[in-house]
């Protein structure tokens, strides 16, 4: 009987420890490279994705670098399109309209963001 409350229980608390994968996702980070203070946030659908030079806009000023995380925090691997979204988020969060030169490393990933005229 006392085994039977025992599994009871462990059903039911464990159905009450439910884990929101998105706020368990990884954080990034925003470095400002520019003594332009003037530039203001702008929504992360703005930024723009240049995987090769040629892609970038020829006038463009680098005004910071961004990173992501490569895991979240119970260590399990967050998908690219998770990680570019942050990339996004943060280029965003200092008014940069794109990232560019995406290095994928161990632990995170980074980018410059730039701001295209």
């Amino acid at each position: 009987m006392l085994m039977n409350a025992v599994a009871v229980s462990a059903i039911v608390l464990t159905g009450c420890n439910t884990t929101d994968i998105k706020a368990t996702m990884g954080n990034g980070d925003a470095v400002s490279t520019t003594t332009n203070r003037h530039i203001k946030p702008i929504s992360s659908e703005q930024v723009k994705i240049y995987h090769s030079k040629s892609s970038m806009p020829k006038h463009h000023t680098v005004v910071g670098r961004v990173s992501a995380s490569n895991y979240n925090m119970i260590g399990m691997t967050i998908s690219q399109e998770s990680i570019m979204a942050e990339l996004k988020k943060q280029a965003a969060s200092m008014g940069a309209n794109g990232i560019t030169h995406i290095t994928t490393g161990l632990a995170q990933t980074t980018a410059e963001a730039i701001l295209s005229k």
